[in-house]
């Protein structure tokens, strides 16, 4: 019985040191998918981040005030109105101005006088040209700052006139929601200076 035991002893202890090792082995295993999902998933943080940052540098948004861009417009109705400037990849600038109008035609009078007449061109739009252009440019502004769905049902209601005043370095559209009373300004500026 002694000579069994002196020849299970060792038997033992090696089956006990390999469950052991493999236990180790087991453990390390679990420890290095552990680590690898925790660095792969800052690794995508990272990567988020980092791609969201040269989004916000690449399409900045920037607070503008509508008066400041069209000083000719000392209504009061007019002064306070802010939007948003949104300078694209391109080099091309907008301006978005979403505000109350009362009287569309006067507004538009007021955005092209002072300028030569073959300078400021006042014009009627078709919507769904200008509908498609904002689809297009939506993709590009960040937020929501045009709601295309919205602008085609109220096209569908009869409720929208579209404008187009063109002058010397900018390119206006206005979208007038005539049971409303309130218009969407953009602003396709040449240049981030003043229209006049």
């Amino acid at each position: 019985m002694k000579q069994i035991l002196k020849h299970l002893l060792p038997i033992t202890l090696a089956g006990s040191i390999l469950v052991s090792c493999n236990q180790v082995e087991q453990s390390v295993q679990e420890v290095v998918e552990s680590t690898k999902s925790t660095v792969q998933q800052k690794v995508n943080d990272q990567i988020g981040k980092t791609i969201e940052g040269q989004i916000s540098n690449i399409l900045s948004a920037k607070d503008a005030s509508l008066s400041e861009l069209y000083p000719q417009l000392t209504t009061p109705e007019y002064q306070d109105v802010m939007g948003k400037h949104i300078a694209l990849p391109t080099g091309k600038s907008y301006y978005y101005f979403n505000y109350p109008s009362s009287d569309h035609m006067e507004l538009l009078n007021v955005l092209s006088e002072g300028r030569e007449q073959n300078k400021a061109v006042v014009k009627k739009l078709e919507g769904s040209s200008v509908l498609s252009q904002l689809e297009v440019l939506g993709k590009w502004i960040p937020g929501n700052y045009i709601d295309v769905d919205s602008l085609k049902q109220r096209v569908q209601q009869g409720r929208l006139d579209f404008y187009q005043v063109k002058t010397t370095g900018s390119n206006s559209t206005l979208i007038f929601d005539k049971q409303s009373k309130s218009v969407l300004h953009i602003v396709n500026a040449a240049s981030t200076s003043r229209v006049q």
